[in-house]
C-alpha cells in the first residue's frame, strides 16, 4: 500500500478539474486563499505523520510542481518529505523525460527475500546523453545560492503582477480575476455565466494560448522580465475588454440578476426541447408530425405578426400560399368544397351527435386527402415551405386514426350505441393531432407563429366554401378528371415531385 499526492491540489482544493458546469459559477471552483494553503500544509503534514506511523510509502507526483513551487519543489514549499517522488522534463531542463526517485528500500531493484526478481528499467531514449547533460546542467543550478534568489524575485514580481492586474481588472468592471500559488496561475470569473468558456478564444486572438480548456493553470517562466509581464497584462485586458464589448458577459438587469441558477435552467430548457426536436425529425415520426425546417432555404417564413390586422393578413397569405401549393386542380377544389360544407356542419353536431360527426367527418377526412393525392401533382418541395401537414404525412395522419374507428364502424353497424365512446375517442385523436402540431410549432417559432396556423386550420372549412363554390359547376365540364394517375398518389407517399419522382434524400434537400 502507499499514499499518492498530487501537490497541485493545493490550488484548487476539493474541487473539480475545468469545465463548462465548472465555468458556469465561480462557486463551484475557486482558487487557494493563505488561509487554505495553511490548512493544506498542515492536512499534508498529518498525512505525513499517518504514513508514517503506518509505514505506508507516501508518494508526491511532481511532474508539474517540481522545481517550480521552489527549487525543492513542493517539497520545500510545504515542508513535508514524501518518500517517493516522480519528476517530469522540467528535472530534464526542458528535455523530454521521466525520474522515479526515492528512499533506498524503495528504489531497489531487486526483492531482498527473492534476489532473481529483478525490476528492468530499460528504454529507446533512457539516459540519452543530450538529456543526461542537460539534467546534470540544470541540478547542478538549482542547488545554488543564486537560483533560490531568482525564485524569490520572480515570485516577487509575479505576486506584484497579480495584485496590479485584480485592481485593474475590478476598476473596469470585469467580471474574473487572477490568482496563483507561486508562479503557476489561473483565471476565475467572478460571476456565473453561461459564456465563460469563450475567454479561451479571445485570449488566444491576443496571442495568450490557454493549454487546457476553460480556465487551466498557466506558468510563468523564471526568465520573465518585466516587459513580458507587462505585455501579458496587456494581452489579458485586452481579451477581457472584447469579450466584454462583445456581450458575453451579460449580467442580467437588477430585478432579474444572472445566477447560476437561471442558467441551469434555461440549459435544461434548450436540452429537453433540442431531444424532443430531434426526435420528432427523425424516421416514421417525422412524416407524422411533418414539423418544418427552421432554419435554411426549406423554412417557413415565419415573422410573428404584431397586431390584429397583421395577424389576420398572415392568416390569409397562408391560406393563399396553400392554395397556390397544392389546390390548382378543379376537381380537387370540389372535393374540398365538399368536404368543408361537411365539416362546417360538424363544428356544430359534434356537441350534440358526436358518432354521426365521426362517420361524416371519416368521409370528409377521406374525401378532402383522395382530392389531392389523386389529382394534384406531387408538390412536396412547396408544402415544406408552409407550416401544416403536406400531403405524404396528411394521408398518413388520415390512413391512421380513421383505421380504428371505421373497423368499428363495419363490426357494430352506424347505428350501435357503443359506437358513442369510439366517436369520442377518434375526436380526441384528432384534437391531440391538432393541438400536437401546434404545441411543437409554439416550441419552434413562438405563440403567435403558432397561433396563426390553428386559426387558418379551424377556419379552413369556411374559407374553402367561398374559395372553391365555382368548382360546383366547373367540375362537371373540366378536363381536369384526366390528371388522376396512380403514379401521382406513389409520388405523393414518397414525399417527392412530378419530376424527381419520389422522395429527396436529406443530403439532396441540404443542397437544394
Amino acid at each position: 500500500a502507499n499514499g499518492g499526492v498530487n501537490p497541485l491540489q493545493g490550488f484548487n482544493p476539493n474541487s473539480p478539474p475545468p469545465n463548462d458546469l465548472v465555468l458556469m459559477t465561480a462557486a463551484m471552483r475557486e482558487a487557494s486563499s493563505s488561509e487554505t494553503l495553511d490548512h493544506y500544509a498542515v492536512w499534508l503534514k498529518e498525512l505525513r505523520k499517518v504514513c508514517t506511523e503506518c509505514e505506508v510509502p507516501l508518494m508526491f507526483d511532481e511532474v508539474y510542481t517540481g522545481f517550480r513551487m521552489a527549487p525543492g519543489g513542493a517539497q520545500q514549499y510545504y515542508g513535508v518529505h514524501a518518500d517517493m517522488v516522480v519528476y517530469g522534463k522540467t528535472i530534464g531542463g526542458g528535455m523530454p523525460c521521466g525520474v522515479v526517485c526515492g528512499k533506498k528500500e524503495l528504489m531497489q531493484r531487486f526483492d531482498p527475500e527473492r534476489p532473481l526478481r529483478v525490476s528492468y528499467v530499460i528504454g529507446t531514449f533512457a539516459a540519452h546523453p543530450l538529456t543526461m547533460g542537460a539534467m546534470n546542467e540544470f541540478l547542478r543550478w538549482v542547488t545554488t545560492p543564486e537560483a533560490e534568489q531568482v525564485y524569490t524575485k520572480v515570485g516577487d514580481k509575479f505576486e506584484h503582477w497579480v495584485k496590479d492586474v485584480n485592481e485593474e481588472l475590478d476598476a473596469e468592471n470585469l467580471p474574473l480575476s487572477v490568482h496563483n500559488l507561486t508562479t503557476v496561475w489561473t483565471i476565475i470569473f467572478n460571476q456565473p455565466g453561461r459564456y465563460h468558456w469563450m475567454f479561451q478564444y479571445y485570449l488566444r486572438a491576443e496571442g495568450i494560448a490557454l493549454s487546457w480548456v476553460g480556465t487551466g493553470r498557466l506558468l510563468i517562466s523564471l526568465d520573465f522580465v518585466h516587459n513580458d509581464f507587462e505585455m501579458l497584462k496587456k494581452k489579458l485586458m485586452n481579451a477581457a475588454r472584447a469579450m466584454r464589448d462583445d456581450g458575453w458577459w451579460y449580467l442580467g438587469t437588477p430585478d432579474k440578476p444572472i445566477t447560476a441558477q437561471s442558467i441551469g435552467l434555461v440549459m435544461g430548457k434548450e436540452i429537453a426541447y433540442n431531444t424532443v426536436m430531434s426526435t420528432v425529425r427523425e424516421g416514421f415520426l417525422a412524416d407524422v408530425l411533418c414539423l418544418p425546417e427552421q432554419t435554411g432555404p426549406r423554412a417557413p417564413k415565419s415573422v410573428p405578426p404584431e397586431t390584429l390586422h397583421e395577424f389576420y393578413e398572415e392568416v390569409m397569405r397562408r391560406k393563399s400560399d396553400d392554395h397556390a401549393a397544392s389546390h390548382k386542380n378543379t376537381v380537387n377544389q370540389f372535393a374540398h368544397l365538399v368536404s368543408s360544407v361537411i365539416f362546417s356542419v360538424g363544428y356544430f353536431t359534434v356537441w350534440s351527435n358526436c358518432t354521426a360527426t365521426m362517420v361524416l367527418g371519416l368521409c370528409s377526412l377521406f374525401l378532402r386527402q383522395a382530392g389531392h393525392a389523386v389529382f394534384e401533382p406531387p408538390c412536396h418541395d412547396e408544402e415544406e415551405l408552409l407550416l401544416g401537414f403536406n400531403t405524404r404525412s396528411k394521408c398518413f395522419v388520415v390512413a391512421g386514426y380513421t383505421l380504428a374507428p371505421l373497423i368499428s364502424l363495419l363490426r357494430l353497424g352506424p347505428n350501435d350505441p357503443t359506437l358513442e365512446p369510439i366517436a369520442r375517442a377518434w375526436l380526441n385523436v384528432t384534437l391531440f393531432f391538432v393541438l400536437g402540431h401546434t404545441g411543437l410549432l409554439w416550441m419552434q417559432y413562438g405563440f403567435r407563429i403558432a397561433s396563426v396556423w390553428l386559426v387558418k386550420l379551424v377556419t379552413d372549412p369556411i374559407t374553402d366554401v367561398y374559395a372553391y363554390h365555382p368548382a360546383a359547376v366547373n367540375v362537371w365540364t373540366t378536363k381536369d378528371w384526366k390528371t388522376a394517375t396512380w403514379e401521382n398518389f406513389q409520388s405523393h407517399l414518397r414525399g417527392g415531385t412530378a419530376k424527381d419522382g419520389g422522395a429527396k434524400s436529406a443530403e439532396e434537400k441540404k443542397t437544394q
